[in-house]
């Protein structure tokens, strides 16, 4: 297939002599001799590569990557800058706005056309790995969706039989609200299985687009640690009937990670917690904040001995990606956790003995001046770039 070259360059003779060079390498070659121009044909045409010189009168190659840039059609195309300019602070400023590389003027053709074909190449194996991760998902949810759907239709449609095939008089209204709570709690299980599907699907989404993690990185909604996971944790323990088993320790502070996705993920290690520990076993949830700049926040089940004679025990705490005994589920939630932990630069780990099991999770931790710079961005200066589904 032959790769198409957007060159965006003022000097006429030197556009005129790449083009000519790139078609003769076997390249489909679309010129601009102005920023502007060459907005326009990135936009209309979608080339595979842009190379585009900085110094432009009216609008220069900074202004052209940083427009493409917020243009989820143009923001995948491989981007590289020509330029006589080449101190450091020149080559980071480039990097720093999205380019793949940055190529001094006068420069060897040779070197040039090495320079598009590394880029290129580098973009159809990012390319692949997306295929290939959306191929996993796929096939994650195949073996998913069955189970999780299934179980609460069969609640619904059996309650529904019921009644349906019951006359008038052979049902007592207690009968008749029992049947319609077993179609209630089925449906809240559908509804709480679509939310969180959707965001697992969002937080794979953002581990193979990095445009759609840096659209989220910098739309941090800050929160309080300590309020969040306090209101969290007890709505959970009151839903489970276990308000006497839970213990807290919360330091407060702030993590380098959005209100959102903090919330989904407590809410993820609270219900896993509570759900695989018996009622009347205490639950330690306990957040410090260290020296070293993390946030360190542990669960600890603690459950019975086991029997002398009894060599193995049922998990009390499900991980991702594993059904155990039709209790796990679809490994959807912890899949979610280890996800976050890995775009937001956080770790997990998992340790179990005869008394308790314990999960930690650790995640950055955010300082007071940290905050005020993110506070006092400008709104505009992150357009929003795609959107995602949010619950």
């Amino acid at each position: 297939m032959t790769r198409k070259i957007l060159i965006i360059e003022d000097d006429v003779s030197l556009l005129e002599n790449l083009g000519l060079s790139l078609k003769l390498n076997g390249f489909q070659v679309l010129t601009a001799n102005n920023g502007r121009s060459g907005i326009e044909l990135a936009l209309l045409a979608q080339p595979d590569l842009i190379l585009c010189d900085v110094i432009m009168p009216d609008v220069g190659g900074y202004d052209v990557i940083r427009h493409l840039s917020n243009d989820v059609r143009t923001a995948h195309i491989a981007f590289i800058f020509m330029t006589a300019k080449s101190t450091p602070q020149d080559v980071r400023e480039g990097m720093k706005l999205g380019a793949d590389d940055y190529i001094t003027k006068p420069f060897l053709m040779g070197d040039l056309i090495s320079a598009i074909d590394a880029r290129l190449a580098k973009r159809d194996r990012l390319r692949q790995l997306g295929h290939a991760e959306i191929e996993r998902l796929c096939e994650s949810l195949a073996h998913t969706l069955p189970y999780q759907l299934n179980s609460p239709l069969t609640g619904i449609l059996g309650a529904a039989d019921l009644i349906c095939d019951l006359d008038d008089d052979e049902m007592s209204l207690p009968e008749i609200r029992d049947l319609m709570g077993i179609i209630i709690s089925s449906a809240g299980q559908l509804k709480q299985f679509n939310q969180r599907l959707l965001n697992y699907v969002s937080l794979k989404l953002l581990k193979i687009d990095p445009l759609r993690l840096q659209s989220d990185v910098s739309d941090l909604h800050i929160a309080m640690i300590q309020p969040l996971v306090n209101r969290l944790v007890w709505s959970c323990a009151k839903e489970h009937d276990r308000l006497e088993d839970v213990r807290l320790e919360l330091q407060n502070g702030y993590v380098a990670i959005s209100d959102y996705w903090l919330q989904q993920m407590m809410y993820e290690l609270i219900e896993n917690a509570l759900k695989f520990s018996s009622i009347g076993t205490p639950i330690h949830l306990v957040c410090s904040f260290l020296a070293t700049g993390i946030c360190s926040i542990s669960i600890v089940n603690w459950h019975d001995f086991i029997e002398p004679n009894q060599t193995n025990h049922t998990p009390l705490f499900c991980r991702a990606d594993h059904l155990r005994n039709g209790r796990g589920g679809a490994g959807i939630g912890l899949a979610m956790v280890t996800i976050l932990l890995e775009l937001y630069g956080g770790s997990l780990d998992y340790a179990q003995d005869d008394s308790k099991v314990c999960v930690t999770v650790t995640l950055p931790a955010l300082d007071v001046q940290e905050i005020e710079l993110a506070d006092a961005k400008p709104e505009n200066d992150h357009p929003p770039i795609a959107s995602y589904p949010r619950i």
